[in-house]
């Protein structure tokens, strides 16, 4: 069965899966078989006993979800308003240069977007 980790508490080591039909089940660490570390928002797959237990939990392959959630929280975590202003003020600094490649432009403006919903 598939479905997505909603969530998983480090302390306890449990978590909750929802399959895509939106039926709940619970896990703990010890049924998670992939090598890379239990996130939420993670796509796998598992089978089911006991009724709502989840157990042999693999992550689905190409699930690049995960990985780019920490990394937007990782992100989020180090930049304080602070430094959100200085490289917003930076970033649209270089957009203001005449010698800004287009392709760079673009870049920076996607970021500059980006950094503005935080």
């Amino acid at each position: 069965m598939e479905g997505r980790i909603l969530d998983y508490n480090l302390t306890t080591k449990e978590g909750l899966i929802k399959n895509t039909v939106g039926d709940r089940y619970t896990f703990t660490a010890e049924d998670y078989r992939s090598q890379s570390e239990i996130k939420i928002g993670q796509n796998v797959d598992f089978d089911i006993v006991d009724g709502n237990k989840a157990t042999a939990i693999y992550l689905l392959k190409g699930d690049f979800s995960a990985a780019a959630g920490a990394a937007v929280e990782s992100f989020t975590n180090v930049l304080s308003k602070e430094n959100f202003n200085k490289l917003s003020q930076s970033a649209t600094d270089l957009l203001a240069r005449d010698n800004v490649k287009e392709t760079t432009q673009s870049v920076k403006k996607f970021v500059i977007a980006q950094l503005g919903v935080i």
